[in-house]
């Protein structure tokens, strides 16, 4: 009950009001974002008032990227200092990611996500296909055309351990004012809306590929590092090319 309270007198003071230029906002996002790091970085960690911090970062966030489109093309000079942000090639989807500092060596990552579909500008979580929150942190967002519209390809990832690591590319598509799965890649047991790759982490390693996941916009090809037994990444790589309808195997 404590900490509930805190939390709603936290939202009433701290909700950016309508009428706000967005430089004003960014400057409000980055101090809230700064309270959660502060939690974090004290000597003893409070753990309510930690997720206290981050419920209020989140639901400010939200607010501001619902009720101010302009806010999908702003560039958020101090957010993006403690933010991943990411954009589609057209601009009309994008990732904002960070660590909310609640998890151990498995990160407590979250995404939301915010697009456009005609003129009205959405946000929401990042969530499962059965409303669990993910926590994944989206790196890049791809895109291709289809035959009944663009796909979107946000890359991302979730940490299982320090050591293992799990990259994937999840396929959407903004139509009838929501954010939906796409399922456009062809496996042995039919499409996915999801292709991922688990890993052993590793960094600089001269017999290994520099990215596990990428994408050719040009030739319209995915590309996933295989790994051996003990998940260890291989130079070696399956492709996908997208036929004008889904990604098949080469």
């Amino acid at each position: 009950m404590k900490t509930y309270c805190c939390f709603l007198f936290a939202i009433l003071f701290t909700l950016p009001a309508m009428g706000q230029d967005m430089t004003t906002i960014d400057k409000k996002l980055a101090a809230d974002f700064e309270k959660v790091n502060r939690m974090f970085q004290q000597e003893k960690i409070d753990d309510d008032s930690l997720e206290v911090a981050n419920i209020v970062f989140e639901t400010n966030l939200l607010k501001v990227l619902n009720d101010f489109p302009e806010s999908l093309e702003y560039h958020f000079p101090k957010l993006s200092r403690e933010l991943g942000i990411v954009s589609s090639p057209d601009k009309k989807l994008r990732a904002y990611s960070w660590n909310t500092n609640m998890g151990g060596t498995m990160k407590d990552f979250q995404t939301i996500f915010q697009y456009r579909d005609d003129n009205i500008v959405k946000a929401q979580l990042f969530t499962g296909e059965i409303g669990d929150e993910e926590i994944y942190y989206c790196t890049d967002i791809f895109q291709v055309k289809t035959r009944k519209g663009i796909v979107y390809m946000p890359l991302t990832f979730m940490t299982g351990t320090s050591k293992y690591h799990y990259q994937a590319v999840k396929f959407f598509k903004i139509d009838n004012g929501a954010l939906n799965s796409a399922s456009i890649l062809v496996t042995e047991d039919g499409k996915v809306n999801e292709y991922g790759v688990d890993y052993i982490v590793y960094w600089n390693e001269a017999d290994k590929p520099d990215k596990v996941i990428d994408y050719d916009p040009k030739e319209k090809i995915l590309k996933f590092a295989l790994t051996d037994d003990q998940q260890n990444v291989l130079n070696t790589f399956d492709y996908y090319k997208f036929d004008g309808e889904n990604f098949r195997k080469k």
